[in-house]
């Protein structure tokens, strides 16, 4: 922070925003490593699924899910920078729902995979659109992002300018640096993977449903 303290010190309008804007990439990046969260899920799968049967419209629905994804997650920094991230979560019955909604995506998504685990096509979403679709619906529908940028935000809070976008791109482009990077182990690595795809098409269902089913009850708690 101190490295970060002396460069805001003395730097130019310009140069501000590659600050601002690496700061939201590397905050993006730090949080996204550790959370095991559906779209990694999916991406993983899906390299693993391409590692030796690769096709263009299935390729196009990982882009488009990434993309999907990080854009969503934009809207809840953009949410938090803007100061209406807090305002929204103090609102129960909204986060309920939320819940709701995504715990009940989470359980659908983890029945098909559970369903495809004998079968050799993949269980991917293939169109593009509805690929793009549902990475904003993991991400946009599940509050826990927004709790997480409002810690985030909080504390490099004094290198945001009045604007705050450098941070939102650059925190937009931390995900999907992270996506590309699970989605590209999965292909290089999936070799072994790839022989025992039943198997990790049922562990993602497993993950898949346990997120959704935490979800739910989250839910029925709070309401």
């Amino acid at each position: 922070m101190q490295a970060l303290d002396l460069l805001a010190e003395a730097r130019s309008p310009g140069f501000a925003i590659l600050v601002e804007a690496a700061v939201g990439f590397l905050a993006a990046l730090v949080t996204s490593i550790p959370m095991l969260g559906p779209v990694v899920l999916l991406l993983f799968s899906a390299g693993v699924e391409q590692r030796d049967a690769p096709s263009r419209s299935a390729a196009r629905a990982v882009v488009a899910l990434a993309i999907g994804a990080a854009l969503a997650e934009g809207v809840h920094v953009a949410l938090v920078v803007y100061g209406l991230g807090p305002p929204l979560l103090a609102l129960p019955e909204i986060a309920v729902w939320l819940r709701l909604i995504a715990g009940l995506v989470l359980i659908g998504l983890a029945a098909i995979a559970w369903g495809a685990r004998a079968r050799e096509r993949a269980f991917g979403v293939r169109s593009p659109l509805a690929a793009g679709g549902l990475g904003v619906m993991l991400v946009l529908v599940n509050p826990g992002f927004l709790v997480t940028w409002i810690a985030v935000v909080a504390a490099v809070s004094p290198y945001l300018a009045d604007t705050g976008v450098p941070f939102v791109v650059g925190a937009v482009s931390g995900v999907l640096a992270w996506f590309v990077i699970v989605h590209g182990l999965a292909r290089r690595y999936g070799r072994r993977l790839a022989a025992r795809l039943g198997q990790l098409r049922m562990l993602v269902a497993l993950g898949l449903a346990g997120l959704g089913a935490w979800l739910v009850v989250a839910a029925a708690l709070n309401a």
